[in-house]
């Protein structure tokens, strides 16, 4: 709503620890970038209830890419297996909730109690 009014602006960066992080608003979400890496991507749903938009989650595959580009981040999760492994236990967990319309390859997730 904050864009569409004209309260931020559609695109532009910030500082964050000392590190730049890009910003763009696109459709119905926003993507965050650190350098012209794809950091966070997320989309917005229209609530017809609320007439606002509401979170709807993120991609994994976008988060995976992060992860294995990201050269400072040492860490077991580069591997696909244990990545998604560590997905589903945050699954059956309750942490984060498979979107509806998720296919087998699609993986879209929403955190729990957002």
């Amino acid at each position: 709503m904050a864009k569409r009014k004209g309260l931020i602006p559609t695109s532009g960066s910030f500082e964050s620890e000392n590190e730049i992080i890009a910003f763009s608003f696109h459709g119905n979400g926003c993507r965050f970038e650190k350098d012209s890496i794809s950091i966070l991507d997320f989309d917005y749903e229209f609530d017809s209830v609320t007439k606002d938009f509401i979170y709807i989650g993120f991609e994994v595959n976008r988060l995976f890419s992060f992860v294995i580009n990201n050269a400072a981040l040492k860490s077991d999760l580069k591997y696909k297996y244990i990545f998604l492994k560590s997905l589903l236990e945050l699954e059956s967990s309750g942490i984060i909730l498979r979107n509806k319309n998720s296919g087998i390859d699609n993986y879209d997730y929403t955190l729990a109690n957002v």
